[in-house]
């Protein structure tokens, strides 16, 4: 699951370091704004609820 992408934005950048190709950045699920990101793929979309 990603929550913010930050994690998956870290990871992105110490592939293309190490000079990888980011295909893809591709969760199961994902919230907050990282269902709002057009770069990231997911299968669906986790409701954030407010208490």
């Amino acid at each position: 699951m990603i929550s913010t992408g930050e994690s998956v934005n870290a990871v992105a950048r110490l592939v293309e370091k190490a000079s990888g190709i980011v295909v893809a950045k591709v969760a199961i699920l994902a919230e907050g704004d990282a269902a709002k990101s057009k770069d990231i793929i997911y299968l669906k979309e986790l409701p954030i609820f407010e208490r």
